[in-house]
């Protein structure tokens, strides 16, 4: 290994690390949020001022509404909707390989490289 690859590899541990440690943070208070809306909860229900059933269903509706706004606002992973299943999918792509390659060659790739783009024109019936 080269210093270049060690200098590289150094700076992707460290950022799956401080990625590890911003999770475990946010589990951490996720937690203790938790334990503290439970409590009341209990706190609340044992009082009588509160009814479990009546709070679990407007805990659901509420985090259908939260899953609507967070699809709307792009939060967290993003799903088709409707889902399709990529094993069962029918329809089909046509894609001219040729012109993405023409448009963007020059840009994107380092000049080291520049002779695995030579050999893509001699293989695309199109040319560049």
């Amino acid at each position: 290994m080269n210093n270049k690859d060690d200098s590289a590899r150094g700076e992707v541990a460290g950022g799956l690390r401080y990625a590890h440690s911003r999770a475990n943070s946010n589990t951490a208070k996720l937690l203790e949020v938790s334990s503290f809306a439970y409590a009341a909860i209990e706190l609340l229900a044992e009082k009588g001022l509160i009814d479990i059933e009546v709070l679990d269903r407007k805990k659901k509706e509420i985090a259908g509404r939260l899953v609507e706004k967070f699809r709307e606002e792009g939060i967290g992973a993003a799903y088709q909707d409707p889902e399709h299943d990529k094993h069962t999918f029918e329809g089909s792509v046509e894609i001219d390989l040729c012109q993405p390659f023409a448009t963007v060659q020059s840009r994107l790739r380092p000049a080291s490289f520049r002779s695995v783009s030579q050999n893509v024109e001699r293989s695309c019936p199109m040319g560049f």
